[in-house]
């Protein structure tokens, strides 16, 4: 296999500037910063494209740019002279407004299909991938973002997105604090299900109620199988028995489903097992035991270690789907996870600064997440390369290469 190097530099602003150029002008930016009425005079000195820059590409850290620095990057580059005051006030609930839709139109043109979908998208109508993600914050937003508990701050956020793949429109994104946990967004904001939607989620959304929902409205779904939750089998007299998932685990090496029933409605579901590597079992397992040494009251079984060693799916597909083709769209979900991922480990969203506006907090969230888009984009321009050569790099690592300093 080729060897390919990487220079090891930060990101150029100005490339991520000449990025956000091609993907909006500056009439675009201002159209939208007027029906979001973060911009609502004509006589407005400080448009939306300024605003995008200013948040998204200038702003590296709260902590270290303060509103004089704003002001005078805004006097430096454009001639626009605000007071602090004055900026300050434009910091309000129009412009998270403003930010979180150019962010929503953004990250719809850097997400990309993987190859081997296009043959099997068409059958569905829309494609919904569904994930959330929490940060921990400053203790002084406590007042506005509680934490779910144990974190020393008292203060933790989280991003929930709602995005369909299709069409390249968010259903919803949501910021709520880090007691919100995942299921409660379905209840909040649930999902206009039509008959051909494939919704692909995470264990934090698994609800019998919205797996069956989905099915009744002749949808399909793919989602992780949760440990304690019951599939049953069908005996040839038509009763149904719990079925022995540790038993049809053992000796399982290779790709392998199954049809269970699921639920006390007995909803017909493919049970899909994917063998993992002996590194990533060994990983699983060191992790629930950190878990069992924490919670002394958590209880587990021979199942829950043996399921260590596997990927474990549950889908309601009756059409000519194979297993490997529904792995293939599971990992749809696992693009919106990754892009969690690095924004955690790259552009260090959950350093956020002791800043007393929550809007500015806000802004800065999604200016970050419009950085990690146009980084996204860059990393792009590398795939056909690293097609040619046979080379397949680990997007987390290539991240982190392209912010390291020479």
């Amino acid at each position: 296999m080729s060897q390919i190097e990487f220079p090891y530099t930060e990101l150029d602003k100005s490339e991520l500037l000449e990025r956000l150029s091609e993907f909006f002008s500056a009439e675009h930016l201002e159209d939208l910063a007027r029906k979001t009425r973060m911009v609502q005079r004509s006589t407005s000195r400080l448009s939306g494209k300024m605003f995008v820059i200013l948040n998204s590409l200038f702003i590296q850290s709260l902590d270290q740019v303060s509103l004089s620095d704003q002001c005078e990057f805004l006097s430096d580059y454009y001639g626009v002279r605000l007071t602090k005051q004055s900026l300050d006030e434009r910091y309000n609930t129009d412009a998270v407004r403003f930010m979180r839709a150019v962010f929503s139109e953004l990250l719809a043109k850097v997400l990309i299909q993987p190859q081997g979908l296009s043959s099997i998208t068409c059958v569905f109508k829309r494609i919904y991938v569904e994930d959330s993600t929490s940060f921990q914050l400053s203790g002084q937003l406590a007042t506005f973002y509680k934490s779910a508990g144990g974190a020393t701050s008292g203060s933790s956020i989280k991003l929930h997105l709602a995005f369909e793949l299709i069409s390249g429109i968010f259903s919803s994104i949501s910021v709520a604090d880090g007691r919100t946990n995942d299921a409660k967004f379905l209840d909040q904001k649930p999902l206009t299900v039509k008959s051909g939607d494939l919704i692909l989620r995470d264990l934090g959304y698994l609800k019998h109620q919205e797996l069956s929902r989905i099915h009744q409205n002749g949808a399909y779904f793919i989602c992780r199988y949760k440990a304690g939750t019951h599939l049953y089998e069908k005996t040839a007299d038509g009763r149904f028995q719990v079925a022995d998932l540790e038993a049809y685990l053992e000796g399982v090496t290779t790709l392998t489903s199954k049809w269970l029933y699921y639920g006390q409605a007995k909803l017909p579901v493919r049970f899909i097992v994917v063998p993992v590597s002996k590194q990533k079992a060994n990983q699983a397992r060191k992790k629930l035991r950190e878990k069992l040494r924490k919670n002394k009251n958590w209880k587990t079984n021979s199942l829950r270690w043996k399921m260590c060693d596997y990927h474990l799916f549950i889908c309601n597909f009756d059409l000519e789907v194979t297993d490997q083709q529904v792995l293939l769209l599971y990992s749809l979900r696992w693009q919106i996870e990754l892009f969690f991922k690095i924004s955690k480990s790259t552009l260090k969203l959950n350093q956020a600064a002791q800043v007393g506006n929550i809007f500015r907090f806000e802004c800065f969230l999604y200016g970050r997440l419009i950085a990690l888009c146009l980084s996204q984009n860059i990393f792009s321009l590398f795939r056909q390369h690293l097609l040619d050569f046979d080379f397949e790099l680990s997007e987390l690592k290539a991240f982190r290469t392209l912010k390291k300093r020479p």
